[in-house]
């Protein structure tokens, strides 16, 4: 990914090919693919300043996915592990916002948004039984939801989090 597209390899990492079909010139910052790909082959595409993109052929073609987003400069995305059943997709704004899809990408509704720049989201390995979601974001600063994206706390380093 990045400025010069997206590469896909078939073979382990011998060969690469482009697989930029509707991106146009977006430049590319993250990817998440369903925890299903195997079977769904889909995948979403962050981009620095044209919003996220879906795949559902594995990248063959892609389409934007940013209806209800207020913030288009993707820095995370996370596909929930349960996806078939719950929908989710969640997405994280350079500028402080974070967003959740119940429709796979189809419309997007803010969770939170916060007066600081983030650089990350991830779920928790054991997303399905805890919720939990981090931001992390500039200066060490991380917020955390522990619920599945409905309500956020701020997190400092070396707060004691147990």
């Amino acid at each position: 990914t990045g400025r010069d597209g997206v590469f896909r390899s078939g073979d382990g990492g011998d060969n690469w090919e482009e697989i930029n079909r509707g991106l146009f010139d977006a430049v590319s910052s993250v990817v998440a693919f369903s925890p299903d790909f195997a079977q769904d082959e889909m995948v979403f595409l962050g981009t620095t300043e044209e919003g996220p993109f879906k795949s559902t052929n594995g990248g063959n073609f892609w389409r934007p996915v940013d209806e209800g987003l207020t913030s288009l400069r993707t820095v995370g995305l996370a596909v929930s592990p349960n996806v078939r059943r719950d929908g989710q997709v969640f997405m994280a704004s350079l500028n402080g916002n974070v967003f959740v899809s119940s429709d796979v990408g189809g419309s997007f509704e803010t969770a939170t948004t916060r007066g600081r720049t983030f650089r990350t989201l991830e779920l928790s390995p054991n997303f399905l039984t805890d919720g939990t979601i981090f931001v992390g974001g500039s200066n060490a600063s991380f917020i955390r939801s522990v619920d599945g994206g409905e309500s956020w706390d701020d997190i400092e380093i070396g707060e004691n989090t147990n």
